[in-house]
């Protein structure tokens, strides 16, 4: 009697089937993925670039990309100045520095300007 050894065959899991959409080629590994053909891959292999350029034949979703949702934006307070330009007449700065008004007023004005711009 002969002792033999066990050997257990692994077989990998079948990957799921997709159809190249759109135009330009998907490349995967040594392969190029032309439109209209049925390939098989797994999600991750496929560029997020592509994504949107195949469809899944067995209904397989993409995982999720990690991506938060970006933070609201920083509002931040605008402040405005006056500064007197020539002949008892003033300009209204912002914060940045840039003329908001068109013309010069009086310091009166450019003063009731900024505090109902400011409120």
């Amino acid at each position: 009697m002969e002792r033999t050894k066990k050997v257990e065959v692994v077989i990998p899991p079948k990957k799921p089937s997709w159809r190249k959409l759109g135009g330009g080629s998907l490349r995967i590994g040594n392969r190029i993925i032309k439109r209209g053909q049925i390939f098989e891959a797994d999600p991750e292999e496929i560029s997020p670039a592509f994504r949107r350029f195949v469809e899944s034949l067995e209904g397989v979703t993409f995982p999720a990309e990690g991506r938060e949702k970006a933070p609201p934006p920083i509002v931040s307070r605008v402040t405005y100045t006056i500064k007197h330009r020539s002949g008892g007449k003033y300009h209204v700065l912002d914060s940045t520095g840039k003329i908001v008004t068109e013309e010069a007023l009086s310091k009166e004005d450019a003063l009731a300007l900024v505090e109902s711009m400011q409120k």
